[in-house]
């Protein structure tokens, strides 16, 4: 019953012609391919750029801060360059994939306000190369830093702020983890407010099936002279390279096998929910048999991927600061009461 209720929401939803997101002409190759490197210049597509950075890298891919440069060579504000090395038909079909995604949800904006939290896609080229293909393409440069680069530098404040035994000199007797709750309520109920919707509006047309603090940037406010935030965080999702259509993901339609069933599992699998681990470790097949399972892996992967998220956020500040000052805390605050006179 729960499946039947979803499909139809599906259909409801999606209000895109279904051609935006068809395989679009690759375009003329260029006549060399370059290397990049700090200070190298290249065309992408309509676009004239001068690499001046690496932002990110994966395992095929590296992502560059680049200059836009105008006709006369003057330059024109920063971009992202995404350069992805395609070694399969598979890879080029899923990387292009993701360049009409992004262009879907540009044309988008002005009617869905929540898409504004995703990359835009300004230009994009396509060389062949010695056995397969790179696809570079144009993108503006979101705000903020990764948000799991964001909890590590928060932990370590925490944890060179924080001092066990300086607390029990100080007369506190609550462990020191708990003050660090309240901050991570704030970001984890900002991420759930912001992100969700982008995330639904996202399902008319594909699934992101990455989502984590790896993929998703944070934009700290300002702060006061009292050192109050003084506004909530801003959170922005990254990196479709992964996301599957929601239209052939759970039932092709052509009477072909549905997309769930025989594309390979992705994402960080500290973010699965069970139903990714049942197919990784027995198959697709065994999950026709468990229909609530089914439903969760044909429609609901990004929503268990943002909610183990927003939980990383509530949590990692604290529980680091636990496991490192908490019980020797404790320990401590038990050790004076001992020597304490009788």
């Amino acid at each position: 019953q729960q499946q039947q209720q979803q499909q139809p929401r599906q259909q409801s939803q999606r209000s895109l012609d279904e051609q935006q997101l068809q395989p679009q002409p690759v375009l003329p190759l260029p006549p060399k391919h370059i290397k990049l490197d700090v200070g190298t210049e290249v065309d992408v597509g309509s676009s004239r750029l001068r690499c001046a950075s690496v932002l990110g890298s994966g395992s095929y891919s590296v992502v560059w801060k680049a200059m836009k440069l105008g006709q006369d060579g003057e330059d024109t504000g920063f971009v992202a360059l995404k350069d992805v090395y395609c070694r399969s038909m598979g890879n080029l079909e899923q990387t292009l994939f993701e360049i009409e995604l992004l262009l879907a949800c540009s044309r988008q904006e002005s009617r869905d306000s929540h898409l504004v939290r995703l990359p835009r896609c300004l230009s994009h080229s396509v060389a062949q190369v010695a056995e397969g293909w790179c696809v570079r393409s144009v993108m503006n440069i979101l705000p903020g830093e990764q948000l799991d680069n964001s909890l590590h530098r928060k932990l370590e404040h925490a944890l060179a702020t924080t001092s066990a035994e300086g607390r029990l000199e100080m007369g506190h007797n609550e462990a020191p983890w708990f003050d660090y709750i309240p901050e991570g309520q704030v970001m984890a109920r900002s991420l759930l407010l912001q992100i969700s919707p982008t995330l639904d509006s996202l399902s008319e047309l594909a699934w992101h099936r990455d989502v984590n603090s790896h993929n998703v940037l944070i934009e700290e406010p300002a702060k006061t002279h009292g050192g109050q935030d003084q506004e909530d965080p801003s959170f922005w999702l990254c990196d479709l390279g992964l996301a599957a259509d929601s239209r052939s993901w759970p039932s092709s339609g052509d009477g072909a096998q549905a997309a769930w069933k025989v594309t390979d599992i992705g994402g960080d699998c500290r973010y699965w929910p069970p139903s990714c681990w049942m197919v990784h470790c027995h198959g697709a097949e065994y999950l026709e048999t468990r229909p609530s399972f089914c439903n969760q892996y044909q429609y609901r992967l990004d929503c268990h991927s943002l909610g183990i998220t927003a939980l990383e956020v509530l949590c990692h500040v604290a529980l680091g600061v636990y496991e490192r000052t908490g019980c020797r805390f404790q320990h401590l605050e038990e050790d004076s009461v001992q020597a304490s006179p009788s």
